[in-house]
């Protein structure tokens, strides 16, 4: 795979600082495949895609790109709606398949309140049948239909669903095997480390 095609599938979820791109923990933290080079080769391709508006830095023009990478390594990368494009002809999603999964850790009792997007109504229902009822707290609300859809922060699509509930917390990892198991675009992996768990 083309490097800077690498790099953009680093970006594709969300934007991200110079720091977290660099770090050795990067492939890990990010369940992307290795980049395989080292910092100074990832800041010239980092300034690359920039010069070629494939992505952009956070309050710094493309002329000063590497000038602000090498002063701040706190500064943000996202993908342009250029980039995001480059992306797709590379990475081919189908948008109907991704899943987008936020779960809130609710501190007076061990639940978690998830909201789940989708672009198709019927994963959504699916991947609750696949759980089972008896980890849900209370019955499941009615899935509703979003328009606009915003699965990541650069793309726009006519429509989505979402649903949210709230679920036992030990069994949360059900969530991500179910995504994980729901391939959308090439290169996806396997994995339950697949969405985002905040604190209320």
């Amino acid at each position: 795979m083309d490097i800077h095609d690498a790099i953009l599938d680093y970006l594709y979820n969300f934007p991200l600082k110079v720091s977290e791109l660099i770090s050795p923990d990067a492939s890990e933290n990010l369940n992307r495949e290795p980049l395989g080079i080292n910092r100074e080769l990832l800041i010239n391709e980092l300034v690359y895609l920039c010069e070629a508006g494939l992505v952009t830095l956070c309050e710094c023009s493309e002329l000063e790109a590497k000038k602000c990478i090498n002063e701040n390594e706190q500064i943000v990368v996202s993908m342009t709606n250029r980039g995001g494009e480059q992306w797709e002809s590379v990475f081919k999603p189908n948008w109907k398949n991704y899943t987008n999964i936020v779960c809130e850790l609710l501190e007076e009792e061990p639940h978690v309140k998830v909201d789940l997007e989708c672009g198709d109504r019927a994963i959504i229902r699916n991947m609750i049948l696949d759980i089972g009822e008896d980890v849900f707290i209370e019955p499941i609300g009615e899935i509703l239909k979003i328009q606009p859809w915003h699965p990541v922060y650069w793309k726009t699509l006519s429509n989505g669903y979402s649903v949210s509930f709230k679920m036992f917390e030990d069994y949360v990892d059900l969530l991500g095997e179910f995504r994980g198991k729901t391939k959308w675009k090439h290169g996806w992996k396997n994995t339950n480390n697949s969405f985002i768990i905040t604190n209320m």
